[in-house]
């Protein structure tokens, strides 16, 4: 599959033990435990007897080394962050993180916002060649995917999917991940100069729209085009007695349902 491509796993840490495995095609990039034990690369051999050595002079801790640090050392450039150019100090140097990937070198990288809001970040990778700066960006656009993956459990109801045989749980998957888009689609075409979510006197600052105001805005226009009315008000009476007999079907099947099976038991 796409064998003329290669592969960039970025997650958080959790996956830094897949930096052990020789992956095929696959770099990994990840955030690194903040008491890792780092080394310097072995120095070649010398000639002398014995086993060569697998690792060379123990560097300090993540957190301790970016203490170290001065003004000279840090490279200060522009970095895209979830869409958008910001300014950050970046170090990066390669090491060997003996405990989870043996004598395999990896690209280590720290971050350091100017600013001070953001605590300092730590991250490595497979890829030796990348640049810092793409590692850094590689890493946050992980946020979007984890936004979308919670978006799809708590409002289109994709975490506890009714149908659980055979291919019904991957369909329910693939239904609902095709939804998000279209949803998306929908609202920034329709709904694109106009906010549709209601002022709130706590939040006063939003100025985009999330996932829960885009499906929120989809319900209200396929309501109001089911029932007759050009209107949003979701408190219309209409909705109601439009849904009332609907629901006492539903209830009257199941109780004839339930009847039905304990008359057979």
């Amino acid at each position: 599959m796409l064998p003329d491509r290669r592969f960039r796993l970025v997650a958080d840490g959790a996956a830094a033990p897949r930096l052990r495995y020789e992956l095929p095609r696959t770099d990994v990039i990840t955030r690194i435990r903040c008491d890792a034990a780092l080394f310097d690369l072995a120095s070649p051999r010398t000639g002398c007897r014995g086993r060569p050595r697998t690792k060379g002079q123990r560097l300090a801790k993540p957190l301790g080394l970016a203490a170290t640090l001065t003004d000279e050392d840090w490279t200060t450039i522009q970095v895209c962050l979830r869409g958008q150019m910001v300014e950050r100090k970046l170090w990066s140097r390669v090491v060997l993180w003996y405990e989870a990937a043996r004598s395999r070198p990896h690209l280590f990288v720290i971050v350091r916002d100017p600013s001070g809001h953001q605590h300092d970040g730590c991250f490595i990778t497979s890829d030796t060649p990348m640049t810092p700066a793409e590692v850094v960006s590689l890493s946050s656009d992980r946020w979007a995917i984890e936004d979308t993956n919670r978006n799809l459990k708590q409002h289109p109801g994709v975490q506890p999917p009714q149908p659980r045989v055979g291919d019904g749980p991957e369909r329910v998957v693939a239904l609902v991940s095709w939804l998000d888009p279209a949803v998306w689609h929908w609202y920034l075409v329709v709904h694109a100069e106009e906010p549709t979510w209601p002022d709130r006197p706590w939040y006063t600052s939003k100025r985009t729209p999330s996932f829960a105001d885009a499906l929120a805005a989809l319900r209200s226009e396929t309501w109001s085009a089911t029932l007759g009315s050009p209107t949003r008000d979701l408190d219309s009476p209409q909705i109601a007695t439009t849904l009332t007999p609907y629901w006492q079907t539903q209830r009257d099947q199941q109780r004839e349902s339930q009847s039905s099976l304990s008359q057979r038991g």
